[in-house]
């Protein structure tokens, strides 16, 4: 099966298949070294502007 046809078919998931499914690629992605890295960097990136925001407001 393509990554297509996976992508075509989530849409006929029902909402517990999909947790099922959003768990298991969230465990393969914390096994991945660039991808955990990405996270970590994009996490931070957010804080950073979360910080801003507050400054901005206050």
């Amino acid at each position: 099966m393509s990554v297509a046809q996976i992508i075509q078919e989530l849409p006929k998931l029902t909402a517990l298949d999909l947790i099922a499914v959003r768990r298991k690629l969230m465990e393969l992605a914390d096994e991945n070294e660039e991808v955990a890295l990405c996270d970590a960097m994009a996490l931070e990136g957010a804080q950073l502007l979360d910080q801003m925001e507050a400054e901005d407001e206050g």
